[in-house]
């Protein structure tokens, strides 16, 4: 019981040492700190010792939110927690307290173990008053919350009330205590109680303290006396009277301060009965009392919005002495100059967030801003992916030019002219200028946007960005916004794939600038809702209007279908006549307007309708891959693949699963069905499934390398996908290729198989064609991580996907700084350059000649005396280079064996693109000390081309090939080219021989040209871009309701128990659904109230329909409550399942007014009427009747409670 915090917490180990101080000599027989460190754990099973430290425990928590920074505004204690929250409120001493807690519990030896118990029911006070009516064995013990109370009194009257509620199926649990608290049993002790605690003097507070004797504040201190805490041992205990007492004050978070949270379920219902927008937190779990525990809940502190000083948390430690006496010399550092100020450095500070200084000249009146930008500076930025590239909006560049313009008196924005993209590298940043001249003849500036790498030699010339006019404002006030939003006789335009059709066209946007959330069209002009996402609305005041939401606005220019020109990638040129007139918006409307020659003109407003911006003239135009690289100035000219864990959500609804194949999966959480082939699956009649399953054939370890095996497995897999595919009847399942061993991880001790990775290769070429169909995962042999695959699979995020010990990790390039080694000299052996007759392989060969100064080549192609080979031989040889050549196809080692032998070598160089050529010529020299082994692949293997299908699992092999010698300690690499291989080659070659990665990408490939699907770009890594939860989709819930609504009853009852029983697992941890069987109680596997909540929640989300927090009680086992759940999906797929569920919400709000004589006889005649419409027969009532009820809102049904019913 917190033993854990004396060790790690001195706060509260001294809270504790001061109640053991005062405690010890009262009880006599027992030590506290014994107790708690276990040493008599037997004795709290004694009243009269488990409250004492019960008591000992709350004070030490309590101050020790203090010390972190929480103090209380008020205090509220449950029946004994009572005596320790008069102390922390100071209204008792702590001798008094102490004095409270243990001769008070002492005096309950007295009647324990007489005949009485507790029990906690799941009802309301009504309802329990009803329960015990008419038995005075019986007494109400305590009202916790709207649906939790404790009834206390003889355990044969209380084992009656057990029973009537199991057949009732309300919750009933036995409190373990063998004594009956605020009933009338307690009477036996009250003179014994009074007179030991009579000398009890209580003082005035520092806090207010809530009783929970009385429900009401602590007015008068004196009340507080000996009388008090008998009363407080004996009569109800009114802590939802009290909490709602304390909100309506004006106190909306609690903390308990407990061993383990009992409470914090019903005052979170509490809450939410009264409508109160607050927070319950807790402090310990059972069995978690260490700093973790602290931590996550100072966090959970945190994130409610409580001040907290996280000082508290950092613990002092003893330190060794010098060995010498202290020399008492000052070691202080004199104040200079301070870089990170302006000031310091002559400059100006400036308010803008992309900008750090001003200069105003000495001469002159212009002006210089200088800013520095960067993705981890603005990560925001990051989430700008335009072809493969992270590119600063145009937008950026209005809101500096406007924010300039407004420092030098010129806040309009005539004209602005972007010239180059900004390309942000993906490590560092680039440093940014802003300059304006001084005025013209008529005071208009002209104002220039420049940009050079952080990193970039002194004589490096600066790039400019973007040109533009400052003009003086001309009062031209905004034009009237639309009275009616959305305009009338605008129709809605559908944005649900808006942000999927950009990224087919090469724009890769994360959620930063995904604003955009509704859109409409009338004519030639365009609409749209744009917003802001929550976690930039803090900066929003910060920019005139914020660049990623302006940049939203002007994607209103994209957002139909019917008026975007192919996959043609535009951005905004050219801006004329743009003026702010309000700031710090997070949600805008704009209107589009043809404007005249290719231009629109847009008003932007904020939600109320305000004007925000305007801007007379905007111009797009087109812009290329090559744009972009030529931007980026070719740094960085490398990629790697490496591997990320990924955190993946459990689906909600458990999925239906197929195996074609033999494999047996541990149990995805949902039914599995097995299937010889494709055919046999499409033929099954009944529902299909969601997933299917197809399994790869294990490797042979063995055997490291069979071409055999490689063709059949891939000619196999081609043509089952070829066949999933194409069969309508599989229109709308997923398929899963699953392979073992097939790639490395990070991490993995094991070695990949190369003939088993060519299956990536060609599943990766056909996901290119059928990118929403087809996912690729490679497992271990951990039965963790089987049993998650259909489960990860179906949440949708990953199309490839690595699992280690049941780990997730996805695949990704991230990009390689240059290196800068110099080139390494490579002695006087022989290179051998297989392919030579191809363009790649005579461009290495003469690289090698020239740079490297190699001087023997064994030149090795299909036909030696062809022209490519011939003509590369001769300039070899001009060049003072010895070459032999030979004619091999890459199918015979047997041809280059002798050669090799007799021409020993340094290096192999193959070019042709083969496995089996690189299989021999791996073979040929293992034992080869050779300096370097490069492999020329395709990118296609790792960015999934439909063109490129048939070379893409040889270049996984060779990719794979590469990662097997340097697992082995050999040298390998595998350079993935695109479609110009021999751009940029040379230094790409010199990059491969200065690393240590098995696997490069050419930077000069188009890795996100129109059409690329890859998952594995760049982009996808920079800040985990999804689809904001405001695009309009179906949710889970309608989805689970659609899908049930095709099946039998049978059937629906098997999916809905596999959903409880994956979305139970997921709460405690489980990698599967072994341990949650069908029919075995949530308590049984370990689910107490606060896994209750969390089950519930999940559900609820997932399902769409309101749960209690009392789920897993009312409905004890998956299959119950699947029945539970099928019963509300099923109403609520009716038309009258919404209105069902508002009653069922103003049914839980009932009870709030119930206590009210007149609020309670005005309801019941309400409800009478409203009962009345619903019996009445069809022809007899009135049509408008009818329509007020099924048109009445959420807020209408409940201003029934709010107004009486007037």
């Amino acid at each position: 019981m917190a033993a854990g915090l004396l060790e790690c917490s001195p706060v509260f180990a001294e809270a504790v040492a001061e109640c053991a101080a005062v405690m010890d000599p009262l009880v006599g027989d027992w030590s506290l700190l014994e107790v708690l460190r276990g040493g008599s754990a037997g004795g709290l099973e004694r009243v009269d010792v488990v409250q004492p430290v019960l008591f000992a425990v709350m004070v030490g928590l309590a101050r020790w939110w203090e010390s972190c920074g929480v103090r209380p505004g008020a205090v509220v204690g449950h029946s004994q927690g009572e005596i320790a929250a008069a102390h922390v409120a100071g209204h008792l001493s702590l001798a008094d307290a102490v004095r409270v807690v243990v001769l008070r519990s002492r005096a309950l030896l007295g009647v324990a173990s007489s005949g009485g118990g507790m029990v906690s029911v799941g009802v309301s006070a009504d309802r329990a008053r009803e329960l015990v009516a008419g038995d005075d064995r019986l007494s109400l013990a305590a009202v916790n919350g709207p649906t939790s109370v404790v009834l206390s009194g003889d355990v044969d009257a209380l084992a009656a009330v057990v029973e009537v509620c199991g057949r009732d199926g309300v919750r009933a649990r036995w409190i373990p205590v063998d004594y009956a608290s605020h009933s009338v049993r307690m009477e036996a002790v009250r003179g014994e109680v009074e007179r030991l605690l009579a000398d009890v003097t209580p003082q005035p507070g520092r806090v207010p303290m809530y009783s929970t004797v009385t429900g009401e504040v602590v007015v008068d201190p004196a009340e507080l006396g000996g009388s008090y805490w008998f009363e407080n041992l004996r009569r109800t205990v009114e802590l939802e009277r009290a909490v709602g007492a304390a909100t309506a004050d004006g106190l909306t978070t609690f903390v308990e301060c407990s061993p383990h949270p009992g409470l914090v379920v019903p005052l979170g219902d509490t809450l939410e009965a009264l409508r109160v927008d607050g927070a319950v937190l807790e402090t310990l779990r059972r069995g978690e009392g260490g700093p973790d525990r602290l931590v996550a809940a100072l966090s959970a502190a945190f994130v409610a919005g409580v001040a907290v000083d996280w000082a508290g948390m950092i613990v002092g430690a003893r330190v060794e002495l010098p060995t010498y006496a202290f020399q008492r010399r000052r070691y202080w550092l004199a104040e200079g100059a301070r870089s990170g100020d302006p000031g310091g450095l002559g400059l100006a500070a400036v308010g803008h967030p992309l900008l750090g200084a001003a200069v105003r000249p000495a001469q002159g009146t212009g002006l210089l801003f200088t800013g520095r930008l960067s993705t981890a500076t603005h990560p925001w930025l990051a989430d700008h992916v335009v072809l493969g590239s992270t590119i600063v909006p145009g937008t950026v560049f209005v809101d500096l030019a406007l924010w300039a313009g407004a420092e030098a008196a010129c806040p309009v924005v005539d004209e602005l002219t972007l010239h180059t993209p900004l390309v942000l590298p993906e490590h560092g940043g680039v440093h940014v200028q802003v300059t304006v001249d001084g005025p013209d003849d008529v005071g208009a500036r002209a104002v220039a946007v420049y940009s050079r790498p952080e990193d970039a030699p002194d004589d490096e010339p600066w790039t400019r960005h973007a040109v533009g006019v400052l003009v003086a404002d001309d009062d031209a006030g905004p034009d009237a916004a639309p009275e009616v939003w959305p305009p009338v006789g605008a129709k809605p335009v559908e944005v649900a794939d808006f942000y999927r059709r950009l990224v087919d066209s090469g724009v890769d946007y994360g959620p930063a600038f995904r604003g955009m959330r509704a859109a409409w069209r009338r004519g030639d002009e365009l609409f749209a809702d744009v917003a802001l996402p929550a976690e930039e609305e803090p900066d929003a005041h910060r920019f005139g209007v914020h660049p990623a939401l302006l940049d939203a606005g002007v994607q209103t220019l994209r957002v139909d279908p019917g008026q975007v020109d192919g996959d043609d990638i535009r951005v905004a040129f050219s801006w004329h006549g743009v003026r702010l007139f309000a700031g710090g918006a997070t949600r805008l409307r704009v209107s589009c307007v043809p404007s005249g020659e290719g231009a629109v003109s847009l008003r932007v407003a904020d939600e109320t309708g305000r004007a925000v911006a305007a801007i007379e003239a905007l111009t797009v135009r087109a812009i290329s891959a090559e744009q972009v690289r030529r931007a980026g100035g070719g740094r960085d000219a490398l990629f790697r693949l490496v591997w990320r864990a990924s955190a993946v959500s459990v689906p909600v609804a458990a999925p239906r699963v197929a195996v074609v194949g033999e494999w047996d999966p541990p149990g995805p959480g949902g039914p599995v069905d097995r299937y010889p082939g494709v055919a046999e699956l499409a033929a099954h009649e009944g529902p299909l499934p969601d997933l299917v399953l197809l399994p790869v054939g294990r490797p042979d370890p063995d055997v490291p390398f069979s071409e055999r095996r490689m063709r059949d497995t891939t000619a196999e897999l081609a043509a089952r996908l070829e066949a999933f595919v194409g069969d309508e009847r599989l229109a709308a399942a997923r398929v899963v290729v699953v392979t073992r061993s097939a790639v490395v991880v990070d991490g993995d001790t094991g070695l990949g198989d190369p003939a088993s990775a060519a299956v990536w290769g060609v599943v990766r070429a056909a996901q290119a064609g059928h990118p929403e169909r087809i996912v690729l995962v490679d497992l271990d042999d951990d039965p963790a991580s089987a049993a998650i695959v259909a489960a990860v699979a179906s949440a949708g995020g990953e199309p490839q996907f690595a699992v280690r010990g049941g780990r997730v990790w996805v695949p990704g390039l991230e990009r390689v700084p240059a290196s800068g080694g110099a080139r390494s000299a490579l002695g006087t052996g022989t290179v051998l350059i297989a392919g030579a007759d191809r363009a790649v392989g005579a461009g290495v060969a003469e690289h090698l000649a020239g740079a490297y100064g190699v001087g023997r080549f064994l030149l090795s192609s299909a036909d030696p005396s062809g022209d490519g080979s011939g003509a590369l031989a001769a300039r070899l040889r001009e060049a003072g280079a010895e070459v032999v050549s030979a004619a091999w196809d890459g199918h015979d080692p047997g041809v280059l064996a002798a050669l090799v032998a007799e021409h020993p070598l340094v290096g192999v160089v193959d070019a042709s693109g083969g496995a089996d050529g690189a299989r021999a010529l791996h073979e040929l020299t293992v034992d080869t000390d050779l300096a370097f082994f490069v492999l020329f692949s395709s990118a296609a293997n790792l960015l999934g081309s439909t063109a490129h299908a048939a070379t893409a699992g040889a270049s996984a092999f060779l990719d794979a090939l590469a990662g097997h010698r340097r697992a082995h300690g050999l040298p390998g690499v595998s350079l993935a080219c695109g479609t110009d291989p021999l751009s940029g080659l040379p230094d790409l070659f010199d990059e491969a021989m200065c690393r240590e990665d098995a696997v490069l990408v050419s930077a000069s490939t188009d890795l996100t040209g129109p059409g690329s699907t890859s998952p594995l770009l760049p982009s996808r890594s920079a800040r985990g871009a999804t689809v904001p939860a405001e695009t309009p989709a179906a949710t889970d819930g309608e989805a689970l309701v659609r899908r049930l609504a095709a099946l039998s009853e049978e059937e629906r009852e098997r999916e809905l128990v596999g959903l409880v029983r994956a979305q139970a697992a997921a709460v405690l941890g489980h990698a599967g659904t072994g341990e949650i069987g069908p029919e075995r109680a949530f308590k049984e596997v370990g689910f107490d109230s606060l896994t209750a909540v969390e089950l519930r929640n999940r559900l609820i989300r997932g399902t769409g329909v309101g749960l209690r927090s009392t789920l897993v009680f009312d409905f004890p086992t998956p299959r119950i409550l699947a029945r539970h759940l099928s019963g509300r999906l099923v109403e609520a797929a009716s038309p009258a399942g919404a209105l069902l569920a508002d009653l069922d919400r103003f049914e839980d709000e009932l009870h709030a007014v119930l206590g009210e004589t007149e609020a309670r006889d005005r309801l019941a005649e309400r409800l009478r009427r409203l009962l009345a419409r619903c019996t009445a027969p069809d022809e007899s009532t009135p049509a408008a009747d009818v329509s007020d009820v099924q048109s009445a809102t959420d807020d209408e049904l409940f201003s029934l409670v709010d107004q009486g019913f007037e």
